[in-house]
């Protein structure tokens, strides 16, 4: 599955779990590019989703903010249930934001 995304931050990390083996990845924080701001109810704005990678994912990011084409396989997670994956990336154009006053 691809989806436009535009991705806000980008985390590498690195740690060594229990049992001794070393765990390295990087975290997105983005949001649908095609999403329409909350505007009613108990929500407000744009909710903003969260995903790990592959470490090699974070040299292919250039530029953050930016739009980005992520390409996403599904894993088993919590009770069987279906949870995504980030299998890779693709550098769209950048995105700026600003504030007019």
């Amino acid at each position: 599955m691809k989806q436009n995304v535009i991705v806000m931050s980008a985390r590498r990390y690195g740690f060594t779990d229990d049992d001794k083996r070393r765990v390295e990845g990087v975290s997105l924080t983005y949001f649908d590019a095609e999403q329409e701001p909350n505007g009613g109810g108990e929500r407000r704005g744009l909710d903003l989703l969260t995903i790990s990678g592959d470490l090699a994912n974070f040299d292919r990011l250039h530029e953050v903010p930016g739009l980005y084409e992520l390409q996403f396989t599904q894993k088993p997670g919590k009770g069987g249930r279906p949870s995504l994956a980030l299998a890779g990336l693709t550098f769209v154009e950048p995105v700026s934001f600003s504030a007019e006053g």
